[in-house]
Formats: C-alpha cells, structure tokens, sequence
C-alpha cells in the first residue's frame, strides 16, 4: 500500500506487509510516518528523531582493575549499589544478563539485554530493548580510562533510542540520570576504601 502524499500536513504511515505473514515492523502503523523510513521493503525508525543520551563521569583514586573487579562483581551489587540492584548471567559477548535497576523516584525494573562488549579493565556495554528493537532500546555502558590525576575515569552512560524515546525523556533525566551518579559515586567510594 503506498503512502498518502504529505502536503505540509502531518500524515501516518499506513505501510503494510505485502505477505500474509506476521511482519514486527507492521505494529509500528500507528506512528506518525516522519519517524519511519521505508528502506528496500523494510521499516526502519529515524534515529535522529528519536534518540536520547545519559552520562555520568567520575574520577576515581584506584587502578583499572579494582574498578573493573567492583563493576563485574554482581553477587555483591545489592550491598553497594543504590541503582542497579542486581546483575545475573555471564559477562561475554553476545550472552544475555538479567539485569535489575531501581530508577530515583521510579519504579523497580528487570530487563534482559545482550552483552555486546566485555572488554576487562576497559569497557562492559550492553543493549536491552522494550518488546523488540525500535520501540525503545537502551545501549548501556561503563568505560574505565587513565586519568591525569593518577586514577581512572568511570563513564557511565546510556543512548536511548526508538520511537518512544521523546516520551520518556524528563524521566530518564529525573529518575535515571541521578541513579547513575549515586552508583558511581558508590563505586567509586567502594574502591577508594578497600
């Protein structure tokens, strides 16, 4: 089915799969067309519409090592951590983790992202998503670099993407961004005090 014309009026998508099997990408008919894009047969959103990024850095008195062994140490999250109260499952490549948070002022969540980075004593980085890829995905990571100062510097950060995203941000920014400075803050307290 082809798309009705613009004309400088907003307009819905009402793109459609051409088989009679079940399409993903067909429950997305609903959104306004400007935040999908139809490329060689398949939906894709517009990143550039929808896109949201979180960051939170500290610089921490310790070596690379003890940050990394802190952060991948999940048994023992619940005793230190205020925002991610607990991490199952095997920190490689590709495997998936239970993860649990609780946002400032939010509610508790559990999701099961894939690990798609764990390179130790450098970097963890993992990609979660609501329902399927596209709604609203979270790519979540912790870069532990040198510092100038003798240390290192945690990162922490999240870019939020999909299509309900520009709904959600005021509470990324109130609930999650703020779980991110107390976890890092409480790593960092953990590490300096070993």
């Amino acid at each position: 089915m082809e798309r009705p014309k613009q004309d400088g009026l907003p307009y819905f998508c009402t793109w459609r799969a051409q088989s009679a099997s079940f399409n993903r990408f067909s429950a997305l008919s609903f959104l306004p067309a400007p935040y999908l894009q139809r490329t060689s047969g398949n939906v894709q959103t517009d990143k550039k519409l929808a896109m949201h990024e979180i960051l939170s850095e500290i610089d921490i008195g310790a070596t690379p090592e003890r940050v990394w062994s802190i952060l991948t140490d999940f048994v023992a999250y619940p005793s230190w951590n205020p925002f991610i109260r607990s991490i199952s499952g095997d920190i490689e490549t590709g495997r998936r983790l239970t993860v649990s948070i609780q946002p400032v002022g939010g509610r508790a969540m559990t999701f099961r992202p894939t690990v798609l980075l764990a390179q130790p004593n450098s970097e963890l980085r993992w990609l979660g998503h609501l329902l399927f890829p596209g709604i609203f995905d979270g790519e979540h990571f912790f870069k532990i670099a040198a510092s100038a100062s003798g240390g290192v510097r945690l990162t922490q950060g999240e870019t939020f993407s999909g299509v309900l995203v520009g709904l959600s941000k005021a509470n990324l920014d109130r609930g999650t961004k703020p779980g991110f400075i107390a976890m890092n803050q409480a790593l960092k307290a953990r590490a300096e005090n070993a």
